[in-house]
């Protein structure tokens, strides 16, 4: 593991309604594109318990707690307008002003941190959005890469979370990251199997992959 970090970077990869909201067994989800109950069950706990994703982003904000004043959020969104070509393969989701492109509804709040960044692209591949290197070299400021840590949480595992990751190894010089961590609790696909494939997959690139969220908050995150 690297040193500890002087900054770090935690990504938020569309961590919407429409891709993440609890649902029941016997609930419809609201769009094809939503995780299904399983891995909402595994990102957010069953209803009326604990959330496991709310909590711990819930953290990231929490200023009391020691090494929060070193850490920012970027939320990877998805987010297309009234009319987009996209809906015709994948049907409607993540629609400007509707609930289904918020975040859950505990997390609204901290959109407006000042240690929050946002970043609304209408593509599965973050780093195509115009926005992508201004909001994370603003994020970044003027600490070097090697000395900042990233860490990713969200969905879909093997494509939205594996594009970010080959991102901020190759898209641009000055955001060269090598210090990638992901959590593997708080990460999911609408099949198992995909999602465990590109954690394989992740080890591979060299990214640091933790299978206990307690875990990835003490030692990457350093909460």
């Amino acid at each position: 593991m690297s040193k500890s970090p002087e900054k770090v970077i935690q990504f938020l990869v569309s961590a919407q309604n429409d891709f993440i909201k609890r649902i029941g067994s016997e609930e419809t989800p609201p769009n094809e594109l939503h995780v299904g109950h399983e891995a909402s069950i595994k990102l957010r706990g069953q209803g009326g318990s604990l959330d496991p994703f709310v909590e711990m982003v819930a953290r990231c904000f929490d200023d009391s707690i020691t090494g929060t004043d070193k850490l920012r959020v970027i939320l990877d969104e998805d987010w297309h307008p009234k009319h987009c070509n996209e809906f015709d393969v994948w049907g409607k989701h993540c629609e400007k002003g509707t609930d289904g492109a918020k975040l859950p509804e505990e997390l609204e709040q901290y959109r407006f941190h000042p240690r929050c960044h946002s970043i609304r692209a209408n593509s599965i591949n973050i780093s195509t959005d115009h926005r992508f290197e201004k909001t994370i070299e603003e994020a970044i400021g003027n600490t070097k890469p090697n000395r900042i840590r990233a860490g990713i949480i969200g969905v879909y595992t093997e494509i939205k979370v594996e594009y970010l990751i080959i991102a901020l190894n190759t898209v641009y010089p000055r955001l060269n990251f090598r210090n990638i961590g992901v959590c593997e609790p708080l990460c999911a696909s609408q099949h198992k199997e995909d999602h465990e494939q590109a954690i394989r997959k992740f080890r591979s690139f060299g990214v640091e992959v933790f299978e206990d969220r307690e875990e990835y908050c003490r030692e990457w995150l350093e909460l």
